[in-house]
């Protein structure tokens, strides 16, 4: 592993209050750096920065920051008992606003973020000689964190990268230097992807710098092969489909990370964090628990139950979702539970024969009594990501070979029919290998397309929500919804007049 810091560190949750008070380097209420001020004077310095961009990076990744988009779509249905946990974006009714708490946690998690990425940014071209070196590697890392902060930004509250528009198309507000008075507007969607490339260009010549890939299978900090990754997402998501393939291959084709060879290999990724399919999978323990993914789970002692255990679920998979899978394919084994003598405990009836999403219920170690409580290490970047991408990109480049090839490569490794690279093929099988990601709305906004009701899956008829039929079972979504671009948060608005509403909700649209 490339660590240039001469020590390990640990992503620490404490690190929030550690770093910025041993430091004072990044405030939340008042001003404490100003441009120019030198605040990496020693290598302690830079190692409590590089902490810093790490525990403010995983922050934003899993749990919740992948739950919030998969229950808009068709692959999820409210459970009676749910008590409007996600309630107005599972609805997507009059009831999901500019004031949804939910957006608001999301909108301002990145931007707390970014503001001390870009304080590390600026202040490692203010350093000493002999601290140099090892600034301008910390001052990747935080560009590479900008750079998926600005994304996630983009693919949730802008349109789809369109080549035609996206020079006039609104995104979100762009700031690369810390400024507390600032008041920015928001920036065009090209603005937006046009600095995502530029941060990971810089990455790329700094990384090139070091003279030696150290990418690794389930990496903790950031690798060449994160950086690719990253590029793959970018080129994808701006149309540029050759260079979104090169990207994708160069992971690929490095040898470092291999499909799971069967079954219980592919429980392990998630259940074990351990396996050989991830590329960035970040630091988790008991201590510094990651986010958690409570939508899916919520298992835990129940004298209901005959074991004395069972599980109170807000969401279960609907039938579109569980209609995708094969019996036999490794991710329906593995990732959907069939409740049996650990029941769903639905208004106080213990409920079987009813399918559970799984893949996130967790890594037991993570828990101190022992128990999966939906704590699984973050994983943001894995290879089958890269074949799917490899896959789309060919065949949005009309070569229908080469998206068959790596599609069937995908699909074969999964004990999945294999079927021809046609783009809906590959629509079905993203949904299916990246379900509970957090990849799915930004997929849809490119591919142009919506969904037509969210049936319940068999066995699950009068446990779900069903009343209005509009917003639960019958829900339906326009490829052109309002829905696909988020509101900016009303909060946001009234502290910054200059920014503009998305269309649909209400203000200053």
């Amino acid at each position: 592993m490339k660590n240039i810091f001469g020590k390990i560190l640990t992503v620490a949750v404490a690190a929030f209050a550690v770093v910025s008070c041993d430091l004072n380097l990044f405030p939340e209420a008042s001003v404490v750096y100003r441009k120019g001020d030198v605040i990496l004077a020693s290598q302690d310095d830079i190692d409590a920065s590089h902490n810093t961009v790490y525990v403010y990076f995983r922050a934003g990744v899993g749990g919740f920051y992948n739950t919030l988009e998969e229950l808009m779509f068709d692959g999820f249905n409210a459970t009676l008992d749910y008590g409007n946990n996600y309630g107005p974006i599972h609805r997507t009714d009059d009831t999901f606003t500019a004031s949804d708490q939910d957006i608001e946690s999301y909108w301002s998690r990145f931007y707390l973020s970014m503001k001390n990425y870009n304080i590390i940014i600026e202040a490692t071209d203010n350093v000493s000689d002999e601290l140099k070196e090892n600034a301008r590697f910390l001052k990747a890392e935080a560009l590479l964190a900008r750079a998926y902060s600005y994304q996630q930004l983009a693919r949730h509250f802008g349109k789809d990268y369109d080549p035609a528009t996206a020079e006039t198309d609104l995104c979100v507000p762009l700031v690369t230097v810390y400024d507390q008075l600032a008041a920015p507007k928001r920036a065009t969607v090209k603005e937006v992807y046009d600095q995502i490339k530029a941060d990971l260009d810089t990455v790329s010549v700094i990384f090139a710098e070091q003279g030696e890939d150290w990418s690794e299978v389930n990496a903790k900090y950031f690798t060449p092969d994160v950086l690719r990754a990253m590029y793959a997402r970018y080129y994808l998501d701006v149309h540029e489909y050759a260079a979104a393939a090169d990207s994708a291959l160069a992971v690929i084709n490095s040898g470092k990370y291999t499909l799971s060879a069967d079954a219980a290999a592919l429980k392990a990724v998630y259940e074990a964090d351990n396996g050989t399919e991830a590329i960035l999978q970040l630091f988790a323990s008991q201590d510094e628990a990651p986010n958690s993914y409570t939508a899916y789970a919520n298992y835990g002692k129940d004298n209901r139950s005959t074991t004395g255990y069972a599980y109170s679920s807000y969401f279960i998979p609907s039938k579109a979702l569980m209609d995708l899978y094969d019996n036999n394919d490794y991710r329906k084994i593995n990732w959907f539970k069939q409740t049996t003598d650990d029941p769903l405990i639905i208004q106080g009836n213990p409920i079987n024969n009813v399918y559970l999403f799984s893949k996130f219920f967790g890594n037991p170690n993570l828990n101190a009594d022992g128990l999966q409580h939906g704590r699984t290490a973050p994983k943001p970047f894995m290879i089958s990501e890269m074949y799917l991408i490899a896959a789309e990109a060919y065949a949005q480049d009309s070569n229908a070979t080469k998206a068959k090839q790596y599609l069937n490569q995908l699909q074969n490794k999964r004990k999945a029919t294999l079927t021809s690279g046609s783009l809906d093929n590959i629509q079905k099988e993203w949904l299916k290998e990246t379900v509970g990601d957090g990849l799915h709305m930004s997929n849809l906004k490119r591919w142009g397309v919506g969904f037509d009701g969210r049936a319940a899956q068999t066995n699950a008829a009068g446990i779900v929500m069903s009343t209005p039929a509009s917003s639960y079972e019958g829900k339906t979504m326009a490829a052109d919804a309002a829905a696909l671009c988020w509101p900016i948060p009303s909060y946001e608005i009234q502290i910054t007049p200059s920014l503009v509403q998305n269309p649909g909700y209400g203000v200053n649209n």
